[in-house]
């Protein structure tokens, strides 16, 4: 039997405009066989979970499609071994794409999804290990990053770029060079149907061995350029944008031999692979003298050098915003494990405390110099980490794979103003609350709200996540007891 939509009514008070007195819920749904809300851009949701008392090693799973009012518009059942789980998706303005991870087969099931929840397309890859995929938007179709690793656990890995249609028909397909390669981070398309993305090379101990690429691929796969911008494994792109011709890419940076990030960088690429600007902000001499102007060492959420990430990047009128999160790690030994990541053994383990801080907006201008600098001032948050992380680079991929942020998203308001969406959690899955700062304001210190509803009181959660809905709304899941309830709140 299917598991049937209710809905049911909710009612409270909300500190930024009201949240609906309205909850869907689908219920029934065991915590294993659960595998998290995503939001499909411009259209809704989906939802992806095994059906109810199954047996055997073939099972069925739901990708229910909703709209942003939660209404269903599709439920689509697929067939997967009973051990299988999404990888990851991603949708352009037309189509979905889901990436399902079916160990038993050791195969990547790739299914693209029209916006009615139809499949429409298919394609599979199979190895001696389950092969990795990285999925992102490209015009009228997408780019895959196929990752194939000669075992399990090995730190070696074939890396190809395969550009796709929107049926998953592969047009073209691009080797990176060699096993030296340890990552994309990051790929963009623009209108011309050219792909930039950078990736990481090297191999041993020393950080000075590790170079960071910045590759720009044509229409047809071919190589335009290949220019190395860095040369240390610590110096972090985590952002790429695309500008008219150019090319930007934006992430922390530390000093000459050392892990620990120190600042924020930004570099511009032109057509033809010439860097046009580039600028490393340091916090020491570059922020910290310009909010400490604003603000007293009382009120600033980050009593020292803080590390830093990018959350994103927003073009603007005068240059960009970049919004990043200040980042600060300390020993925790022996103390309760929000987060496992199977870094630490024994009796007593060695963890890691990551301190979420305030968020730091950086204003620059086209070429890249900083026009002004904001900060969003709001409650510390802590998460403890099993095992030793040292730095940000390290912590960047726990904290995306597990919701650690505090950023959520930059959603616009009915006035086209930018607003920050983040969360602050008590206790990691409970306790949560969410905030709303206008990052368009012209104050030096901007005072977030925070919405005052049942969410902070709600305990037992087993995962949640805030998302995007249309104008004027944000959209909150709930998973707990075997209950998920979807949420509306106004700001």
């Amino acid at each position: 039997m299917l598991n049937q939509l209710k809905l049911t009514a909710l009612s409270c008070a909300c500190g930024l405009g009201g949240l609906f007195a309205q909850q869907e819920s689908i219920e029934g749904i065991k915590f294993s066989d659960f595998h998290g809300v995503r939001e499909i851009e411009n259209v809704g949701y989906y939802t992806f979970f095994e059906e109810e008392n199954q047996r055997g090693k073939t099972r069925a799973y739901n990708v229910r499609f909703l709209n942003y009012d939660y209404s269903e518009k599709k439920n689509t059942l697929i067939e997967l071994s009973k051990v299988a789980t999404v990888s990851t998706s991603e949708n352009n303005d037309s189509h979905l794409v889901i990436g399902f991870s079916d160990f038993k087969e050791r195969t990547q099931k790739l299914k693209s999804f029209d916006q009615d929840g139809n499949i429409v397309g298919e394609l599979e890859w199979t190895g001696k290990v389950i092969p990795g995929v990285q999925i992102f938007k490209a015009k009228d179709g997408f780019a895959l990053v196929k990752i194939v690793r000669p075992k399990a656990m090995s730190s070696k890995a074939n890396y190809e770029i395969v550009r796709v249609d929107n049926e998953l028909n592969v047009l073209w397909e691009r080797k990176l060079p060699g096993e030296l390669v340890k990552g994309v981070v990051d790929l963009i398309a623009d209108e011309e149907d050219r792909i930039g993305l950078v990736y990481s090379s090297g191999k041993g101990a020393g950080k000075e061995k590790y170079s960071q690429h910045f590759m720009k691929l044509d229409e047809n796969g071919e190589v335009l350029f290949d220019e190395v911008f860095a040369q240390n494994y610590f110096y972090l792109p985590n952002k790429l944008l695309v500008d008219g011709d150019n090319m930007l890419i934006f992430g922390s940076y530390p000093k000459n031999g050392k892990s620990k990030a120190i600042g924020v960088f930004a570099i511009a690429y032109d057509n033809d692979g010439t860097q046009i600007a580039k600028n490393e902000v340091d916090y020491q001499s570059d922020i910290s003298p310009m909010i400490r102007a604003a603000m007293s060492e009382e009120e600033l959420n980050m009593k020292e050098n803080p590390q830093f990430f990018i959350n994103d990047v927003v073009k603007t009128e005068n240059g960009y915003m970049v919004v990043t999160e200040t980042l600060r790690m300390r020993p925790s030994i022996g103390a309760s494990v929000h987060v496992s990541t199977g870094g630490s053994g024994g009796s007593l383990q060695a963890n890691t405390t990551l301190i979420m801080g305030d968020f730091l907006v950086l204003k620059i201008s086209e070429e890249l110099n900083v026009n002004s600098i904001q900060v969003v001032n709001k409650k510390k948050n802590r998460v403890v980490v099993g095992g030793t992380i040292p730095n940000v680079s390290y912590a960047l991929p726990i904290i995306k794979a597990n919701n650690i942020s505090n950023f959520q998203f930059i959603k616009q308001d009915e006035n086209k103003n930018n607003q920050l969406v983040y969360t602050i959690r008590k206790n990691f899955l409970n306790g949560i609350q969410i905030g709303v700062a206008d990052l368009d304001a012209d104050d030096s210190v901007v005072k977030s709200m925070l919405v005052e509803c049942d969410l902070e009181k709600m305990k037992a959660i087993n995962a949640f996540d805030v998302m995007n809905n249309e104008e004027g709304k944000i959209s909150v899941y709930v998973y707990r007891k075997k209950l998920l309830s979807f949420y509306d709140l106004t700001f």
